[in-house]
């Protein structure tokens, strides 16, 4: 079944010295590029944190002598993402005069021959379905080739373009073109396991042994086992993992945030004056040294590692909302925001304010006040991707190494809010850059973050409370209330829809819709979506249920007041919506 198996790395996938540079190609009965920008982030991530030679997982792969190139059966979701990196890097720094030595120019030279051959030809070739290989060979000529291939309709709306333009915007935070280097150095040194099988048979049954056979060991299990290698208390152990829920990516989040947040703790610094201070276990927890991490402090606590950490774990119980809202309600509330604006990045922060709150003398009306302005800036965070999330560990352990410096007597709620707003404000985005961001295709380019701002902006308004209306419920893990187009998505506009937004002309009204559909001002939300689809405005407007219930434009949410005195729907009525919801969610978001 398996002709070979090698331990490479990408460089070497793609590198043309190599005896294997052929074409790679994804075959069309393949499914089409799926990753989503989370699995982006998560992968810049996992690159940002990592060290050289970082194993990402296996490529299997036929050999098509034929055709002399190698059709990937498993591995092109990271394939393919990881050569849009390449180009977004390329592209940075092919830029004219930006190059000044000969070893920066071969360098640049190389990346460019990873991408394509020596006559200018895709080194990976997607299927057809989705546009993907339209797409992908668009960004090579576009960027690597400096061609006039042109712009392929609606590449901003698909997956490749959203996550080459967000690939892209991680580029660009970097502050040094020794940066940049390092993180392409990362990337091809980035190990794969690259087996090749006889045929297309041998592949998909060697496929599925390794996707659907056991579960990997995580590094929480591995965490267990050198703590009850070490105390033999496997039940002390039960009853602290209980606490951190289910999910395996939970219970790792967990060890790193509770190292970062507590370090201090753990490296037992008793002294914080000096400028530099030394952590001699790490200085920070990322996911390639935890294990080590909590290996010596095992070693150090052995059975009194359980009980220090028990505390910790019931407040990150509390911040994943899983001991239940009657338990310590306000804090409940507070961090069911940050967890619905999907800024759980923040709870290394909130974990150690939270803490010491007592020790610090910070009452609980004080600590859920600072926890607004922290929501604030991972808001604005979220909203810009600045600073990058690779960042937002270190800025939250700076704040809590400022804090621990400080004198006892000075450690209160006015000197720490003072640390804590100072430094968030320090590393936000301007005002301009977040209403910039705010009064684009929020739809289309942070849809997350668009719910989030909808909803919050909703519940302010006295008819939201009084009707006691759950924007967060959810259904067949869906939610009830989503997103809905005032003047629908969707490349069939109706014809209603072109007559009165166009005055009939099709061209104009697909200029539109390319244009203004996904402004904040052409969305509100529904618990009833599918009813009002690409239905007629009047339609919309008026919808009832089959028992008379309001659930168009005329529900009574303050969202929809503005769009049901219309009597019909324009782009000046687009532009006249953004523009005020704008100015009102950035007096929401003001730090």
């Amino acid at each position: 079944m398996i002709k070979s198996a090698n331990n490479l790395c990408f460089v070497d996938l793609l590198s043309p010295q190599s005896e294997i540079d052929r074409i790679y190609k994804i075959p069309d009965y393949q499914r089409p590029y799926a990753w989503t920008q989370n699995n982006c982030e998560d992968l810049y991530n996992d690159l940002i944190e990592a060290d050289l030679g970082y194993f990402v997982g296996s490529m299997i792969y036929v050999n098509d002598d034929s055709q002399r190139c190698k059709v990937i059966i498993d591995g092109q979701q990271r394939f393919t993402t990881l050569s849009l990196f390449l180009i977004a890097i390329y592209e940075k720094i092919s830029a004219p005069g930006l190059l000044t030595n000969n070893k920066d120019i071969s360098r640049c030279e190389n990346l460019k021959e990873m991408l394509v051959t020596d006559d200018g030809r895709v080194k990976l070739n997607l299927q057809l379905e989705q546009n993907n290989k339209e797409d992908y060979e668009y960004l090579i000529d576009q960027h690597v080739n400096k061609g006039n291939y042109p712009t392929p309709n609606n590449f901003g709306n698909r997956r490749m373009g959203r996550n080459f333009k967000l690939i892209c915007d991680y580029i660009k935070e970097l502050d040094s073109l020794d940066e940049i280097f390092e993180l392409l150095e990362k990337i091809k040194r980035l190990t794969f396991v690259s087996i090749e099988v006889e045929e297309y048979q041998s592949a998909y049954q060697l496929f599925e042994a390794m996707n659907n056979r056991g579960l990997a060991l995580t590094p929480v299990d591995l965490i267990k086992n050198i703590f009850i290698s070490k105390t033999g208390d496997a039940e002390g152990w039960m009853r602290f993992v209980q606490l951190l829920g289910d999910d395996p990516r939970d219970q790792d989040q967990f060890f790193r945030y509770n190292y970062n947040a507590f370090r201090a703790e753990y490296n037992e610094i008793l002294d914080f004056s000096p400028e530099s201070i030394n952590y001699p276990i790490a200085p920070k927890a990322v996911k390639s040294n935890i294990i080590k991490i909590y290996q010596q402090i095992i070693q150090n606590r052995q059975h009194s590692f359980i009980e220090e950490i028990v505390k910790k774990a019931r407040i990150y119980n509390l911040m994943l909302g899983l001991g239940g809202e009657n338990e310590n309600k306000q804090y409940f509330d507070k961090f069911e925001n940050f967890r619905n604006a999907k800024a759980t990045n923040a709870f290394i922060l909130l974990m150690y304010l939270y803490n010491y709150k007592n020790n610090f003398r910070i009452t609980d009306e004080q600590l859920l006040s600072l926890f607004d302005k922290v929501l604030i800036f991972f808001v604005r965070r979220n909203l810009t991707n600045n600073p990058s999330t690779g960042a937002v560990p270190g800025i939250q352990m700076n704040i809590i190494e400022k804090i621990n410096k400080l004198s006892p007597s000075n450690k209160d709620y006015t000197h720490i809010q003072d640390i804590v707003i100072e430094t968030l404000r320090n590393k936000t985005s301007p005002d301009d850059v977040v209403r910039s961001v705010l009064s684009g295709d929020m739809y289309q380019d942070n849809r997350d973050m668009t719910r989030f701002l909808l909803c919050k902006y909703e519940e302010k308004f006295p008819v939201a409370k009084e009707k006691k209306m759950d924007f967060w419920s959810v259904k067949n893990n869906k939610y009830v209330w989503t997103i809905e187009h005032i003047f629908p998505e969707g490349s069939n506009i109706p014809k209603e829809w072109v007559d009165m937004i166009a005055n009939g002309n099709e061209d104009v009204a697909k200029k539109y819709l390319n244009d203004y559909c996904h402004k904040l001002g052409n969305l509100t939300l529904t618990g009833y979506n599918s009813e009002l689809s690409n239905k007629p405005f009047e339609y919309k407007k008026e919808l009832l249920t089959n028992e008379g219930e309001k659930v168009g434009y005329n529900n009574g949410l303050h969202l929809n007041e503005y769009v049901y005195n219309q009597q019909k729907w324009t782009i000046d009525n687009i532009k006249d919506r953004t523009n005020t919801l704008v100015d009102e969610i950035m007096k929401t978001i003001d730090l």
